[in-house]
């Protein structure tokens, strides 16, 4: 039998996990929402390879976020603070799909432009959101934040490094060779960390 305590802490958490769904899901939508869109009318805007594998990052960031949220079970006590900075860290999360693939980008007639153009709150926010998944690893507890070893720190700060450059310069070789990494070590980091909850 649970001890009323352990009870109370789920229950806070169930209800915690809703708002994260919400916002999630309002994320998840947006950009399945566009894609569609796209699928429906290949011509009305000129896609860029580049764009679109952000486009899918996000996606499998999104998917992720939700599917390894579930360690926030563990968190013995939760304050407001806390409540609010893990729904701070959904929201970015649904900034990150509203910059990435935006409702109106007819209006740049090519997703390189809009890309290029928008960089600057796409991976500024993205920085954010790695900033944010270091601090949510450490509210997990230490044992949690241990089991990743030096690669959590080493892909944030890479991350948020690769961020900042990324907002500087539209050199298209890097921006292709960091979506092309990011891609990869994701999905990567995924299957070896994420796999089984």
């Amino acid at each position: 039998m649970m001890h009323p305590v352990e009870i109370s802490s789920i229950s806070e958490y169930l209800h915690i996990r809703v708002v994260l769904g919400i916002v999630v899901g309002l994320g998840l939508t947006h950009l399945l929402g566009q894609i569609a869109r796209i699928i429906d009318n290949p011509r009305r805007i000129r896609l860029y390879w580049v764009h679109m594998l952000w486009v899918w990052f996000v996606f499998v960031y999104l998917i992720s976020f939700w599917w390894w949220e579930y360690r926030l079970a563990r968190v013995a006590d939760w304050t407001f603070l806390l409540y609010v900075f893990v729904t701070l860290y959904a929201m970015l999360l649904f900034l990150v799909s509203t910059f990435v693939i935006p409702s109106d980008a007819e209006r740049f007639g090519h997703y390189r432009e809009y890309y290029y153009s928008k960089r600057g709150w796409f991976f500024g926010t993205l920085a954010l959101v790695f900033v944010a998944g270091m601090v949510d690893t450490l509210i997990k507890g230490d044992l949690y934040f241990d089991s990743f070893g030096n690669e959590i720190v080493f892909r944030s700060v890479g991350h948020i490094g690769a961020c900042m450059v990324a907002i500087w310069t539209r050199k298209a070789w890097f921006h292709a060779s960091y979506a092309l990494i990011a891609v990869a070590y994701q999905l990567c980091w995924i299957v070896r960390k994420f796999e089984v909850l």
